[in-house]
């Protein structure tokens, strides 16, 4: 029997491929929500627009400040509702066009004198790649997550200022 260097090293690569592919997971989970949403956020933004009635703002009559109010915020709240359902759209945009990953090169590993190790340290050296890969696309993945998440956001004011501005 062989005398292996690092016993473990085959439950090791086991474990890195599992994050590994968890972080592929993670990557799909969040394309598939920010695709829902983008379609929803452009559902919303096109209803806003058609909705528009700025004829009906101007054509109230001024005669004080206190009547300037209500046509005032009415422009304020469609303005704000569009702006920020079309900034909320970009975000989710920039989610599904940022994609940075990496992989592994499976052409590096296929050297002879690297075939040739024992699989306890062939595995140990397959496993670094594994880890750099999942820290890379954590990365990329966190970065992602945060425009979603800011994303979101916008999409709630916007909505939250338009739902204002049909009150009003």
């Amino acid at each position: 029997m062989a005398d292996n260097k690092y016993p473990s090293g085959e439950v090791f690569l086991q474990i890195c491929k599992s994050e590994y592919e968890n972080e592929q997971n993670r990557t799909s989970v969040i394309d598939s929500k920010a695709n829902i949403v983008i379609s929803l956020a452009g559902v919303f933004f096109v209803a806003i627009t058609q909705i528009i009635n700025l004829k009906k703002i101007f054509q109230i009559e001024i005669e004080s400040f206190a009547d300037a109010l209500v046509p005032t915020l009415l422009l304020l709240t469609i303005i704000g509702s569009i702006t920020t359902a079309f900034i909320a759209i970009i975000f989710f945009l920039k989610v599904v066009f940022t994609k940075k990953y990496k992989s592994l090169d499976a052409e590096y590993f296929y050297d002879i004198n690297k075939l040739k190790q024992e699989v306890d340290l062939y595995s140990i050296a397959v496993s670094q790649f594994y880890i750099e890969a999942t820290n890379v696309n954590a990365f990329f993945n966190d970065v992602r997550v945060k425009w979603y998440k800011r994303g979101l956001i916008l999409l709630i004011i916007s909505i939250g200022a338009f739902a204002l501005h049909t009150c009003l």
